[in-house]
């Protein structure tokens, strides 16, 4: 509370600085000339309010981050870019059962007349392969009437081929998801916190083993819908939004992937 309190007279001072420039530029008519007259009092009155002022020191625990993200992809959401980081990793959300979070992520996406859908919507056409522009386009103007369900098939297939390009791998499904988990780059920490909320998601539903004479799971699942185990009909929205977070989530992690190799190369 002290290190809030310093940083908040901090914030006043130099707004009275500011605020002294403003009003001096208002009395002359050659702002310019003045400028440099009150460039020494700015830095001093700069210095004397940063001078007593100490950052706290951040530290992170990764383990229980992995640990929240760990929750929240089984049940089914994953981190992308855009997802504010004290919202996905609170870790009030691992009290919450299946139906809560998914009231959370819902409102999330669909409050103040689905900005962040249509965030995300920007988001995943600047970010996924052309090949699949139409597709997502469809998946989600298909979102907002009843026939939502016949993007579900779409998306998943979408998800599967952004994969296979993000590991440059013509692998796919188990063998897919194994060649993923090997390459999570871990050198940055929040990078590797959504690369695992999309790997967690895809073994404990998405891509999960579940033979078909058994009870149907509570999440979708790829192989069940691909190979024409389940029932359409039991198929909602939900289902549509989480791959479309997913989908984002994929897109995160192909352009920290593109900006990685860009910072790469010799200049």
């Amino acid at each position: 509370m002290e290190y809030y309190n310093k940083l908040i007279e901090t914030l006043k001072e130099i707004g009275e600085a500011n605020k002294k420039v403003t009003q001096s530029f208002n009395l002359f008519n050659n702002p310019i000339q003045i400028s440099k007259d009150f460039s020494e009092s700015i830095r001093e009155s700069l210095k004397q309010a940063l001078k007593n002022l100490s950052f706290p020191e951040i530290s992170f625990d990764y383990e229980q981050l992995e640990k929240i993200a760990n929750h929240n992809a089984r049940c089914g959401w994953t981190m992308t870019g855009d997802t504010p980081i004290n919202f996905y990793l609170d870790e009030k959300l691992l009290n919450l059962n299946q139906k809560k979070i998914d009231a959370l992520f819902v409102s999330f996406y669909e409050n103040e007349n689905f900005k962040e859908i249509f965030k995300l919507k920007e988001v995943l056409l600047e970010g996924l392969n052309s090949k699949w522009h139409d597709l997502v386009k469809v998946s989600i103007d298909l979102y907002f009437t009843e026939n939502y369900r016949i993007s579900i098939p779409t998306l998943i297939t979408i998800i599967e081929g952004e994969i296979g390009e993000l590991l440059d791998t013509l692998k796919y499904g188990s063998p897919l998801m194994k060649e993923f988990k090997g390459k999570i780059d871990t050198n940055d920490k929040f990078l590797a916190v959504a690369s695992y909320s999309v790997f967690y998601f895809f073994k404990n539903n998405l891509f999960k083993n579940h033979d078909f004479n058994k009870k149907r799971r509570a999440i979708i699942n790829r192989n069940w819908v691909l190979h024409g185990k389940d029932d359409p009909e039991i198929w909602n929205r939900l289902d549509v939004l989480r791959l479309l977070n997913t989908l984002a989530s994929i897109q995160f992690m192909k352009t920290m992937k593109t900006k990685s190799i860009i910072a790469e190369i010799p200049k």
